[in-house]
């Protein structure tokens, strides 16, 4: 029988930092801006059958969102970087969509009520309204 030990040492992704923890500022907040655009919609009745949440954001509006929160990173490096560690998936169609990773780095509970009640949520789906009718 395995000890209480053993097992936990085969759970690294629950005993070790996640890491995004050890990003750059700029990437923890694609996070969020991610799990906003991307997950809370699907957990928000009233914004699904407001904006038809379809599960993904275009490429080019993510890149217009980033660019105003970013100073020092690069929208590439950053895309990189969340695509190579499963964060985001970004199909031929440059569509990004959500990958195992940022279901779990987001305290889903938290976020929501925070998501609920914030002005950045209202920001930025204002910005994407704009950036998607002007295409």
């Amino acid at each position: 029988m395995l000890s209480l030990n053993q097992i936990r040492s085969t759970l690294t992704s629950r005993i070790d930092e996640p890491l995004h923890k050890k990003w750059p500022e700029e990437a923890q907040a694609a996070i969020v801006i991610l799990w906003g655009l991307l997950i809370y919609p699907q957990l928000d009745i009233d914004l699904r059958k407001q904006w038809n949440a379809k599960g993904y954001i275009e490429k080019a509006h993510f890149e217009n969102l980033f660019e105003t929160y970013s100073e020092d990173y690069s929208t590439k490096q950053l895309l990189s970087l969340l695509e190579k560690n499963d964060y985001i998936r970004i199909d031929e169609e440059q569509r990004i969509q959500s990958g195992t990773q940022l279901f779990s780095a987001v305290h889903a509970l938290r976020m929501y009520r925070f998501f609920r009640s914030s002005v950045l949520s209202r920001q930025l789906f204002q910005a994407l309204q704009k950036t998607s009718s002007s295409s």
